[in-house]
């Protein structure tokens, strides 16, 4: 198999050239990605059980950055989706690297209904360019990275800060104490969204 390479080689040397290409995009893609990161607008959330113990979106950490108080439809939109996504976490749950990391698209038809989608539900490279291009003449989109790790209880309890800060409400809300420790007691993953809708736009432009 060598001999055939280096004969093809030999043959074509005249037409053949020293390509450099990869000295320039080395030094660059460091650079923009160390741009990017900066701007990116995380969004962590968390993952509970309900009363009926359905898993639902407990809390969304909102930033100014990320804007996420504005995005309550989207979220509830979301919370199917993420059902499905957990499905796949869980049997890493055991594993050193229980992170599940995917890609999630999504957008307002004009029917007022969010069409979501992840990386995996795509069947094919063109079936997730018109998904993405049909989001892209949307007037709301988002398309997210994003990481959902799964979880113990007592990594949670047992972190002093969170403990030390029970202590401190409980003199101000017994009640309000008791409710964060039943859901603390029901959190069973964290996950982030990172949102790159302006990333994947302009790559489609």
């Amino acid at each position: 198999m060598n001999k055939f390479f280096h004969d093809v080689i030999d043959i074509n040397k005249a037409k053949l050239t020293v390509e450099y290409e990869h000295l320039r995009i080395a030094p660059e893609s460091i650079i923009f990605s160390g741009l990017i990161t900066p701007v990116l607008k995380s969004t962590p959330f968390y993952l509970t059980m309900d009363d009926n113990n359905v898993r639902i979106i407990q809390a969304v950490a909102t930033t100014p950055a990320n804007n996420a108080s504005n995005k309550a439809a989207h979220w509830k939109a979301m919370q199917t989706h993420l059902r499905q996504l957990w499905s796949q976490a869980k049997v890493l749950a055991d594993k050193p690297d229980n992170t599940l990391n995917f890609s999630l698209y999504s957008y307002l038809n004009s029917q007022q209904e969010w069409q979501i989608k992840t990386e995996q539900e795509f069947t094919s490279p063109s079936e997730k360019n018109l998904f993405i291009n049909q989001a892209l003449t949307a007037h709301e989109r988002y398309f997210y990275h994003g990481s959902l790790t799964s979880i113990k209880t007592e990594q949670v309890t047992d972190q002093e800060d969170i403990y030390q800060k029970l202590i401190e409400l409980r003199s101000h809300s017994q009640h309000k104490v008791k409710q964060i420790r039943q859901i603390l007691h029901t959190l069973f993953a964290i996950g982030e969204f990172t949102d790159i809708t302006d990333v994947i736009a302009a790559a489609y432009r």
